[in-house]
């Protein structure tokens, strides 16, 4: 890309997030109740992903943190998608796309509410999936630089007891050797737990499934 489109992107994309806040703003004015994520705002955030620009320029516009919302994030081997807010349709249409454009792909689904889902070829049956190891797989993906020792406890929350997270691990390899056919051991690593360097799975996680992050 020459240096006279980078400017002329990144011009566009400023002179975007300006109009949407201010358009976000009135909503905002005219009604106290206005607090879930606007679409607009979701729009800004995936070119921002795309076109590889700051995210700083989005400062001032993410909702209300307390208020209800139905925030889907997606993971994957891209950690990065994980900071794209989108609602529960999109995520999932995002999933289905993900998986019929990648043929080695598995998908996994961590919803809102119900029973976590995985799925290994794009035309085939889901099978249940402990919430557990979604949460697990979907910390990993999303935060893949976390030390070991730290995953459970972040994954599965602050309080979680030590024989629970042990418990958590040891079944977070025997759902994934179970679902993919694959080997206990490709999923462990020393005192941990982990996925293989060639293991493609992206996700689509409710937020509110999750532990808050500190």
């Amino acid at each position: 890309m020459s240096p006279i489109n980078e400017e002329f992107l990144g011009a566009a994309f400023a002179s975007s997030c300006n109009a949407v806040r201010k358009h976000l703003d009135g909503l905002n004015e005219g009604n106290d109740e206005f607090r879930l994520q606007h679409g607009l705002y979701n729009m800004l955030e995936l070119a921002a992903y795309f076109l590889g620009a700051p995210f700083d320029a989005l400062e001032g516009m993410r909702d209300n943190e307390s208020g209800p919302a139905d925030h889907w994030i997606m993971v994957g081997p891209d950690p990065r998608i994980a900071t794209v807010r989108l609602s529960s349709a999109h995520a999932l249409e995002e999933l289905d796309a993900r998986q019929e454009t990648n043929a080695d792909a598995c998908v996994f689904c961590l919803p809102a509410e119900g029973n976590p889902w995985w799925r290994k070829y794009r035309n085939s049956k889901s099978e249940d999936l402990r919430e557990n190891t979604a949460k697990l797989l979907a910390f990993i993906l999303r935060k893949p630089s976390t030390l070991p020792a730290e995953i459970c406890r972040l994954a599965l929350g602050e309080e979680t007891l030590t024989a629970t997270a042990r418990q958590a691990r040891v079944r977070f390899k025997e759902d994934l050797a179970r679902l993919t056919g694959l080997s206990e051991e490709n999923f462990q690593s020393p005192g941990s737990i982990c996925l293989p360097a060639d293991f493609l799975v992206f996700g689509a996680i409710a937020e509110r499934r999750l532990p808050r992050e500190v």
